[in-house]
């Protein structure tokens, strides 16, 4: 009887909940570049124990998002330099083309629905632009196309992206 070969598909899980919670937080106009980042005081803000915020520091960290303190191994929100700066930018630039380029050949019918509503909602609050909710309708739209290209490397760090790109444009 032959062997039959295991093929290992890991699945990519989405950018957890937590992870999401978190990244918007540190985001926020809370944190200003160079400022140290306390894990129980985050912890606090998300209402969540230390160890998934421990966690996800340190995958922020692992993605250069966070840089360690030498001098007292806390963690800083880093910098961006100039050349920093228009490298996420045509990073982002990249993804999005080739999730767009995917969605087209991938969406589906739910997928235009639901970029017509956001586009409907986003006309609404236009003359309001660029308030909060505009801000969060333009970041719903670019995740609708980047699930409709059905890549889920896209999809698992997208979210990450957009956050880091908001921050820092």
């Amino acid at each position: 009887m032959p062997k039959r070969r295991r093929v290992f598909e890991p699945k990519i899980d989405r950018t957890p909940p937590n992870l999401r919670r978190l990244v918007r937080l540190i985001f926020s106009e809370a944190y200003l570049p160079g400022d140290r980042l306390v894990e129980r005081d985050l912890a606090a803000k998300l209402s969540l124990s230390r160890i998934p915020v421990r966690e996800g520091l340190q995958k922020l960290v692992s993605k250069g998002i966070l840089l360690k303190d030498d001098v007292n191994g806390g963690l800083r929100l880093r910098d961006y330099s100039p050349a920093e700066v228009a490298h996420l930018h045509e990073y982002r630039e990249a993804i999005e083309l080739a999730a767009a380029r995917a969605a087209c050949h991938n969406r589906s019918a739910a997928d235009i629905a639901q970029l017509d509503a956001i586009c409907d909602e986003m006309e609404r609050a236009a003359t309001n632009a660029p308030s909060a909710h505009w801000l969060e309708l333009d970041w719903r739209f670019h995740q609708t196309i980047v699930e409709a290209s059905g890549n889920e490397r896209f999809v698992n760090d997208f979210d990450l992206l957009m956050a880091e790109c908001n921050y820092v444009f």
